[in-house]
Formats: structure tokens, C-alpha cells, sequence
């Protein structure tokens, strides 16, 4: 069977144990596609097509047992950044420690990624974070109260980036291409 998106195989109901995934064109990775691939601990764009396919999976080893290697608990978070509302996605990440681990650390303020505006001390904690991998595009900016600017910068490409948001920030502001931003300190 073909498909052109990995909700389409969930919707035949039918048990897929072995997917593959290509990728129609293009290049540029979303802010999306850049945190899976980090998460996952991949390091080329190419890598992608495996979370995907691990998307399209309605059953087989993941679904079924879930996973057991520090390794595959990386592809499982960096699945489930793709694929959030993947059929089995609420067991896996019952079974998944690093799942849990980077859920919980995203409740807690010290990760987040995709473009928004993030409250100071609600929705992101005061600190330094970075995003890794293939950075393009991105923006930041530490707001105050009044939504001006204190400072910000513009990444066009990079391997990472940082910034440091401190207590008396009202918000950050994020845009583009910028992945994952893990609070380091």
C-alpha cells in the first residue's frame, strides 16, 4: 500500500509492521522536523525518513513492546515529536523513560521548541538555552512587559544557538527554523 501521509495508514485500521518512508522534496526542515531529528540523536536530514516510517508503524516491536536501548528511546521521543497523536503514542510514552524525561522537562519550563511566545516563568523558567542541529532562519527576542524588545538576534544558519532569558523578562518570542532550545544552565 502507498500513502501520502502517515495518518492515512492509522486510518485503514489495518496492523503495519514495516514501513518506509521517502521524502517528496525539498530541503528546509521545519522547527518541527529539526527537534525530532535532535531528539532522536540523528544527525543528517536523510535520518528523517526513519522517524517517519516509525510514524506510519500500527504495529510491530515500538507499538508492541516499546523500547528497551537508550538509542531507541531517543527515536521514540524524536517520533512522538512528530507524530504526537500517534494511535499508540499514550503506551509508548507510559514505557519510554527518556519520553517521560523530556515530557516532563517541558512541563517544567527547561525545553521547548516551534515558534510561539513563551512566558517567563510559566511557560519557559529564567536560564540559558540551547538549540542544536541545523539551525536556519531563527529568531529570538526577550520581551518585557510591553512587548519591546531588550534584546534579540536574527540566526540565519548555525549548529546552534543560545540565549539567556532572565527572571525579570516578561516573555521570549520565537520564529523560524531555530529546533529544540534545552535549558543547559
Amino acid at each position: 500500500m502507498f500513502f501520502t501521509s502517515f495518518e492515512q495508514s492509522w486510518a485503514t485500521g489495518k496492523p503495519f509492521d514495516h514501513c518506509d518512508a521517502e521524502r517528496a522534496g525539498g530541503s528546509d526542515l521545519t522547527s518541527e522536523q529539526s527537534a525530532a531529528l535532535g531528539a532522536a540523536g540523528y544527525s543528517g536530514t536523510g535520518e528523517l525518513k526513519y522517524l517517519y516510517a516509525l510514524c506510519a508503524k500500527t504495529n510491530g516491536f515500538y507499538v508492541t513492546n516499546g523500547p528497551v536501548s537508550p538509542e531507541q528511546e531517543a527515536e521514540i521521543a524524536g517520533m512522538l515529536i512528530l507524530c504526537p497523536d500517534f494511535p499508540g503514542a499514550g503506551e509508548i510514552r507510559a514505557r519510554s523513560v527518556l519520553a517521560q524525561q523530556i515530557e516532563q522537562e517541558r512541563a517544567q519550563g527547561l525545553r521547548f521548541w516551534g515558534t510561539g511566545v513563551y512566558l517567563v516563568g510559566s511557560d519557559i523558567q529564567p536560564g540559558t538555552f540551547q538549540a542544536a542541529g541545523n539551525i536556519e532562519n531563527c529568531y529570538w527576542a526577550r520581551l518585557d512587559a510591553a512587548g519591546e524588545t531588550i534584546d534579540n538576534n536574527f540566526i540565519p544558519a548555525a549548529s546552534q544557538a543560545q540565549v539567556t532569558v532572565v527572571a525579570s523578562d516578561f516573555s521570549l518570542s520565537v520564529e523560524g527554523g531555530c529546533g529544540e532550545w534545552v535549558r543547559i544552565q
